[in-house]
């Protein structure tokens, strides 16, 4: 993503259509890598793919950030506008950073990995309206802790493995620059985007991020791949990321190619398939309103379920993980459930304003 950002600004199209296409497309894979990571823990943990179980993953995964985005983003921002009281920039730097391993550790704790809580600690404090601040405060310790990722990669990578499998590399390398390219090329024009706006979007996205190396470390950590796999996918996402910028480069130069070639009957088709689309797309004054309505309503309702739930299963680990040791709650008569008890009432307390709120959405939605 880095590397595309730099190549569009250098050229002046970091505002263009395409361009927003592509930083769509790229964020939208970093968080399914993130997804993808605590899939495959879970798959190589039990050694199955199990189709319930994949499902309950997804929906924990989906509890799990709709819980934290919603309770981090109402407490955040806040605590952020409170250490800028103090006017010290050590202060507010060290509770950013608190912000960020904290939240990896609760991913972790809840069974998920740590590059998914930093992912959503960075998603939560982009909101805050200091954001410039504290990226400027934050962009010495990222290059800093890029260099150690970059150098432990480095450090693990054989270059004589990499020769001894150069042929299966050039091979994946070729298939997801090609594959890539034409998919997500495709994939624009089917929804409805001019033929220049696709081209230029296949060909920007046709490389694979540094998500590769932690999903192939994760494989090799699990012990479900081979040695081999991890220098493999190393090399093909240093060679993507090398070329994508030169395609990108050359982008105009596709264009004219593929209207030079192409012929007039399908340009033609495929422009009044666009302009459909963006008809599709358009609504009455009427209709808009009770759409807005309707969805509005319909993603409240979700995130409080999810909300809900996240409640629950937050009650739940605690009570689990702290029921064992020594505390308070060990002085409990044995019939009155002790810490778990405690724990299972609070989360009633906590989630009625939501089951509230849900009834209430319901009726306005049937209204």
């Amino acid at each position: 993503s880095t590397v595309m950002f730099k190549t569009l600004q250098q050229m002046g199209k970091a505002q263009s259509p395409s361009a927003e296409f592509m930083f769509g497309v790229t964020i939208f894979e970093d968080i399914l890598g993130v997804a993808m990571l605590g899939l495959l823990s879970s798959v190589a943990m039990t050694h199955s793919v199990d189709l319930m179980g994949v499902l309950g993953t997804l929906g924990r995964l989906g509890v799990f950030l709709a819980f934290t985005l919603v309770a981090g983003l109402l407490g955040v921002p806040p605590l952020i506008r409170f250490v800028l009281r103090f006017k010290s920039k050590e202060m507010l730097l060290i509770t950013v950073l608190g912000i960020c391993f904290g939240m990896s550790i609760f991913a972790v704790k809840t069974g998920f990995s740590v590059a998914l809580g930093a992912f959503v600690a960075g998603a939560i404090v982009a909101e805050a309206r200091e954001t410039q601040r504290i990226m400027f405060l934050i962009e010495p310790v990222r290059d800093l802790f890029s260099a150690i990722f970059f150098v432990a990669i480095g450090m693990l990578i054989d270059p004589a493995v990499i020769f001894e499998y150069a042929v299966p590399i050039l091979i994946i390398t070729l298939c997801v620059i090609f594959g890539k390219s034409s998919a997500c090329t495709l994939g624009a024009l089917l929804a409805g985007n001019s033929p220049r706006t696709a081209i230029q979007a296949g060909l920007g996205v046709s490389q694979i991020g540094e998500f590769s190396y932690i999903i192939a470390a994760l494989g090799l950590s699990l012990g479900v791949t081979d040695k081999f796999l991890y220098p493999i996918a190393v090399a093909v996402s240093s060679i993507t990321i090398f070329t994508s910028p030169i395609l990108l480069g050359r982008s105009e130069s596709f264009v004219r190619l593929f209207e030079r070639h192409t012929p007039p009957p399908l340009v033609t088709a495929i422009m009044a398939y666009g302009q459909w689309v963006s008809s599709l797309r358009a609504r009455t004054p009427a209709n808009a309103i009770v759409y807005a309505v309707l969805r509005r309503s319909l993603l409240q309702i979700l995130i409080n379920v999810l909300l809900g739930s996240g409640i629950f299963i937050t009650a739940t680990a605690i009570a689990t993980n702290m029921s064992p040791h020594e505390g308070w709650w060990r002085r409990m008569p044995e019939w009155t459930g002790g810490l778990k008890t405690i724990c299972w009432f609070s989360a009633i307390v906590l989630a009625i304003p939501l089951l509230i709120a849900i009834f209430r959405k319901i009726q306005a939605v049937g209204m």
